[in-house]
């Protein structure tokens, strides 16, 4: 229990309430910066009121703006009086601001420090009833928290002067850069949790082109291979978008892993005291933080392969009528060959009979023998060009398609030259383009 009675009789001295907070590096912010910083000076030169402001730090820490705003309170307050003071703080600016940390420091008996530190949180948060954490974390400098609300710290230190200094560095250097890691981290989930709208959206686009390309791939009768390079194209394009969220995803996780161990170095400058429970939260929603990162990544990988799988299965359906339509193809050619060499032989009898009919053009045998074999001639080459021009008009294959679209590569047919049926392939493949 706490002994308010004795708590009233602890004067706290040196009452100062000191803004951690961390913006983006943009010009319109650093013009606002810069007109705060001109009003929060005004204020502190003239040092009116209970809380009046004293001390301003404004710095570029690598990618961000890092700003120290400290406002002092007057005389020995309570830790009522304390929290009253608040709402008269010059609050920092909002734009483009990515954390915020609000720290109490004062001076009080050791003796005192954890009641001094629960009453203060108490009053400055209105939760009565929460655990409060911390303890030493220098010599004669305590650290204080709530167990689940990161957003006060106290910083108590004895009466001696050493310990006035120590809380001094201890503000202005290691607390200071473990609160600015920790903004710029809550930044990177921030930006994680607006991006997973857009991921969730991402992944079931895909899944549905999935399931459309699969349905169209297995359904019965396959014929009309040209309405699937619709559905292809789109799962391949949503594969793509997919793809490059779970990049940004990566890129996000590994800079939350480099924030940590950022934390670490800094809770090492801190020192191994009881002092750091204080901060613990911190360090553990930065663990929560990555493995939600991770966790979805990893449930972006069944739709990421099985797309992969259902594009190559198509893919190998193409490659596979490719194959029949050179084997038809290859037929075609043969049989056009034999046809060929019978029309070669049907002229070399017609000359031979000519020739020994012009010699015996009275002999009525040799007259019947030349007008049938003229008669057999035209009856078979007509049926030829007949069949000829029936097979070429039979849609078969998908060599009439100008382009193939595989999965990787664009594969272009020049046009067919004229000539003698079952040779187009042929052609076709000696003026095809190849694009990637």
């Amino acid at each position: 229990m706490i002994n308010l009675e004795a708590i009233e009789q602890i004067a706290l001295r040196k009452v100062c309430i000191v803004q951690y907070a961390t913006y983006r590096f943009d010009p319109e912010v650093q013009a606002e910066l810069a007109r705060w910083r001109v009003d929060f000076e005004k204020e502190a030169a003239s040092q009116n009121g209970s809380a009046a402001p004293a001390f301003l730090m404004i710095e570029k820490f690598n990618d961000v703006t890092i700003l120290y705003a400290q406002t002092n309170i007057s005389g020995e307050p309570t830790p009522e009086q304390v929290a009253e003071a608040r709402p008269n703080l010059k609050a920092v600016p909002i734009q483009g601001r990515i954390g915020l940390t609000l720290v109490v420091q004062a001076r009080c008996p050791s003796a005192a420090s954890a009641t001094v530190a629960q009453l203060l949180l108490k009053a400055l948060t209105g939760i009565e009833h929460c655990m409060t954490c911390g303890g030493k974390v220098a010599p004669d400098v305590d650290l204080w928290a709530r167990r689940y609300d990161p957003a006060w710290l106290v910083v108590l230190y004895d009466d001696l002067d050493t310990a006035e200094s120590t809380a001094d560095w201890l503000l202005l250097g290691p607390l200071w850069n473990h609160e600015v890691v920790c903004h710029k981290a809550q930044d990177q989930f921030h930006q994680f949790q607006h991006a997973r709208r857009r991921f969730v959206a991402k992944r079931r686009a895909l899944r549905d082109a999935i399931d459309e390309l699969s349905a169209m791939l297995n359904r019965p009768g396959r014929s009309n291979r040209a309405e699937e390079l619709p559905r292809y194209r789109k799962t391949v394009r949503e594969r793509r978008r997919l793809n490059e969220t779970v990049s940004r995803l990566r890129r996000m996780s590994t800079s939350l892993e480099a924030h940590r161990a950022n934390l670490q170095a800094m809770r090492l400058q801190l020192g191994a005291s009881a002092g750091l429970e204080a901060l613990e939260l911190r360090r553990q929603n930065l663990n929560l933080w990555i493995e939600q990162i991770y966790v979805e990544q990893h449930y972006a990988q069944p739709e990421l392969e099985a797309a992969l799988d259902i594009c190559s299965e198509h893919r190998d359906m193409l490659l596979d009528n490719l194959n029949e339509t050179e084997k038809k193809e290859n037929r075609l050619r043969d049989r056009s060959n034999k046809l060929l060499a019978l029309l070669g032989l049907w002229i070399g009898l017609m000359q031979l009979i000519s020739s020994v009919w012009t010699t015996n053009k009275e002999s009525p045998t040799w007259s019947v023998l030349m007008a049938l074999w003229t008669i057999i001639g035209i009856v078979g080459v007509s049926a030829w060009w007949l069949r000829a021009n029936r097979e070429a008009k039979r849609e078969t294959t998908d060599r009439c398609a100008k382009k193939l679209t595989l999965l990787s590569r664009r594969i272009g047919y020049g046009n067919p030259t004229g000539g003698l049926q079952g040779l187009e392939g042929m052609a076709s493949d000696a003026g095809g383009e190849a694009q990637t």
